[in-house]
């Protein structure tokens, strides 16, 4: 046996010898540099045969870990694999647990709103008990039937995604969902709004919004009461006398979707810093224009800010864009709606929530904003704002 061994021990004996040569060498050699660095056990290991002499291999050494751990005795140091392994895992799990936490955080926030949905409709209207409808972004609470809540979610989502086109994607970084109130006659709407938001309104207001408080809300009264929609063929009306024409209902001429639109994208900017009411107008009759293109609501508001060309544009729009007391709400948005849509000619469109952004900083901005943004001054801008109205307005819409 002991001449079976005499080679295996001359190989062990020549590995140490080779290892203590390179350690005596100059500091400055690569090879004592990495002999120095790795040990015996470790410069053994990196080279072949270093490991196993003839299937006997060198006894454990107490060789600290990669975390400077002694192991303990009978068990060899981990692994750089395993312990690479162990870091992927934690790394997965870690994943893991984040995303099930997000998702009950979402669950959470969710059953916050809904909620609070019903507790506004509760306050509204007791009688009444509302059906909801969800959204990615949105949460319907109405009695509208299946297929017009579908479609009004629908509308709302669309509209979410022309926000972020339209402001830029913070905007539209809420952190819950927008809960939409969609009330089949006015008086419930009029109660809510002196119940849950502890005001008065005009009698041709029809909407409301406010998405600065917990659970923001959009709510609106139905312009079909409930109804189911009608085809389009039985909705045209025959030509009445003129004495007749005022008999017809309010908001006769406007959409849920229209209104929906409007209120999302006039509550949107209203909630940015201090950002004018022409531009929370402007904004919200812009993105319902899209909507409902041949309602007679957008003509009337051209037609009013082509009257304010005739008197003189210049004075007039800054006098709209001051916002004076002098001044009617409708005015304000026919000349906010009359410079969103200018603005939203292609020659400006890029630079617009540029623009919506520094206004957000008040109205008074609004000479800085147009030198920082569109390089203009204030008579540069109501001169082309001017021109374009009278060419654009002065046409059948």
């Amino acid at each position: 046996m002991s001449l079976n061994l005499r080679p295996q021990v001359v190989r062990s004996l020549l590995f140490t010898a080779a290892w203590l040569a390179l350690v005596a060498l100059p500091f400055g050699n690569a090879p004592t540099s990495r002999a120095r660095d790795l040990g015996l056990q470790d410069f053994l290991s990196a080279y072949p045969g270093g490991q196993d002499f003839g299937g006997l291999q060198e006894p454990d050494m107490q060789v600290p870990d990669e975390n400077g751990d002694i192991p303990q005795p009978g068990r060899r140091a981990r692994s750089r694999s395993a312990t690479t392994k162990k870091a992927r895992r934690t790394t997965a799990k870690d994943a893991a647990d984040s995303a099930e936490k997000t998702k009950k955080s979402a669950t959470t926030t969710t059953t916050t709103v809904d909620a609070a949905g019903r507790d506004r409709w509760k306050q509204t209207n007791p009688k009444l008990t509302p059906e909801i409808t969800h959204g990615e972004h949105f949460v319907l609470f109405s009695n509208l039937p299946k297929d017009r809540a579908a479609n009004a979610i629908k509308v709302a989502e669309a509209q979410f995604g022309q926000l972020k086109r339209l402001l830029g994607v913070p905007a539209t970084d809420w952190v819950e969902k927008v809960s939409l109130y969609v009330f089949n006659n006015r008086k419930d709407f009029v109660e809510f709004a002196r119940t849950i938001e502890n005001r008065e309104v005009d009698a041709s207001v029809t909407s409301s919004g406010n998405l600065t408080v917990p659970q923001p809300y959009v709510v609106i009264v139905d312009p079909l009461a409930g109804k189911k929609e009608e085809p389009a063929a039985s909705r045209r009306k025959p030509r009445s006398k003129r004495g007749n024409e005022k008999e017809a209902p309010a908001g006769s001429d406007r959409t849920l979707a229209g209104l929906l639109a409007e209120t999302l994208g006039e509550s949107k900017v209203a909630a940015q810093g201090k950002s004018p009411r022409w531009l929370a107008y402007g904004v919200g009759a812009f993105l319902a224009s899209q909507v409902e293109p041949r309602s007679p609501y957008y003509q009337k508001l051209r037609d009013l800010a082509r009257e304010k060309y005739s008197q003189g544009w210049p004075s007039k729009a800054t006098e709209a864009l001051g916002e004076g007391d002098h001044v009617s709400a409708e005015e304000i948005r026919a000349v906010g709606f009359a410079v969103v849509e200018f603005l939203m000619t292609p020659e400006f469109r890029a630079s617009f929530p540029a623009f919506a952004q520094g206004m957000s900083k008040g109205k008074e901005r609004l000479d800085d904003v147009l030198k920082e943004v569109y390089r203009a001054d204030r008579e540069v801008f109501l001169n082309q704002s001017g021109d374009w109205v009278a060419a654009t307005y002065g046409q059948d819409q």
